[in-house]
């Protein structure tokens, strides 16, 4: 392949990757994940985190099936497809129950004693996310969306690139596109929902708004 040839390949590699990056399954799993953070910065690390995961799983698959020169048989990427649904669905279910767990810590509360009757108002928002940390959370989400598009990608830099450094290369850099595109969208959103927080019981219905969205995209995945 001319060097000309080569280079505007590498560089649809990159731009795909960030399309790439900005498909439904991805938005809708990264977006449970950003509801939990605050900031953008914060926010944009969970999507670099999750771009990391999605191109060290096609690097590691990458390399595998194109030192055997051969593609993911149909039943094993449906498998993994299959994966990438229960995941998102999973995602969707953990983010409606912390909206649920955040409204009712939330809500403002009334006592009565006796005759008299006092106000204790809705505690600040803070975060429980448990034993895992957002950051690898992030990273094993993007692990498993690049497993399920593995395959795809070695196919199309096998059929490109004669040499395994050239197929690499498209692989890394459509890697690097998606990271780029995926820390830019969370910064963003990130941005946006900590102006939206600010208002009162705004916060969990974000939550509940990112559950929703990933379990109907988890189901269409099916």
């Amino acid at each position: 392949m001319p060097l000309s040839a080569a280079i505007l390949t590498w560089a649809f590699g990159l731009v795909t990757g960030m399309r790439h990056a900005l498909e439904p399954d991805h938005v809708a799993a990264l977006s449970t994940l950003v509801a939990e953070g605050h900031g953008s910065r914060r926010t944009a690390w969970l999507g670099a985190w999750w771009g990391l995961g999605h191109t060290a799983a096609l690097l590691v698959v990458g390399v595998a099936l194109g030192a055997l020169r051969t593609s993911l048989p149909a039943s094993v990427e449906h498998a993994l497809e299959t994966g990438v649904a229960v995941m998102l669905m999973l995602l969707g279910a953990r983010a409606i129950w912390l909206g649920v767990q955040e409204m009712r810590r939330g809500s403002d509360a009334w006592h009565r004693h006796g005759a008299a009757a006092h106000h204790h108002p809705a505690a600040g928002r803070h975060l429980h996310v448990g034993r895992w940390s957002l950051s690898p959370r992030a990273f094993l989400v993007g692990v498993v969306h690049g497993l399920a598009g593995s395959g795809a990608l070695a196919v199309l830099a096998m059929s490109e690139f004669p040499g395994l450094p050239a197929r690499l290369l498209f692989v890394a850099l459509f890697g690097l596109g998606s990271v780029a595109a995926m820390a830019a969208l969370s910064g963003l959103a990130g941005w946006h929902l900590s102006r939206l927080s600010e208002r009162p019981g705004a916060s969990a219905w974000l939550q509940l708004s990112a559950g929703l969205l990933s379990l109907v995209v988890g189901g269409l995945w099916f």
